[in-house]
């Protein structure tokens, strides 16, 4: 690659990311807004950090009380919650201004989710196609590498019906 499309790949790399990064956080913000989704705005995602390049999103989620099992931790329903905003999140970047709908998601867990931590929900867009979006991801605390849930989702684009998240792009 010459030095010039090198340059402007590079250019073009940092306007993406902005772009998406821009998109991401106004998605974010309408998710939680004007009493509309109920969990989701009660569990209060914030936006964490996202890649253009990676095809990656990460959002935070601080466990409160009542999101608590018996036995004190997460219960295993919000951190499916967690991952199934945050790949739908995600599938909005891809899906423009289309609506979504989860086809599948499917969800392990590994080590229990304590109250008051903040929950990262990392995912990556695996394969965007024109109708199908194939995700994966990882729960984490933050400054630890231990992983204690993973998932994986697929998304169905409708391109023929408008999104539900508005003002998108």
């Amino acid at each position: 690659m010459s030095l010039n499309l090198a340059n402007a790949h590079t250019v073009n790399s940092k306007r993406e990311q902005s772009i998406m990064e821009k998109t991401i956080k106004t998605a974010i913000d309408v998710t939680k807004s004007k009493g509309k989704s109920g969990v989701i705005e009660m569990m209060n995602p914030n936006f964490f950090g996202c890649s253009f390049e990676e095809k990656e999103l990460s959002i935070v989620f601080h466990v409160k009380k009542w999101e608590l099992n018996p036995q004190g931790s997460m219960h295993g329903g919000l951190v499916s919650a967690a991952f199934d905003t945050t790949f739908g999140i995600l599938t909005h970047y891809y899906a423009s201004d289309c609506f979504i709908t989860t086809v599948d998601l499917s969800t392990r867990y590994l080590k229990p989710v304590p109250l008051d931590s903040d929950l990262i929900i990392r995912v990556k867009a695996c394969s965007v196609g024109r109708t199908l979006v194939s995700l994966t991801g990882d729960a984490y605390f933050e400054g630890k590498d231990t992983i204690v849930a993973t998932a994986s989702s697929t998304f169905m684009i409708l391109r023929d019906k408008k999104t539900q998240l508005t003002p998108l792009k």
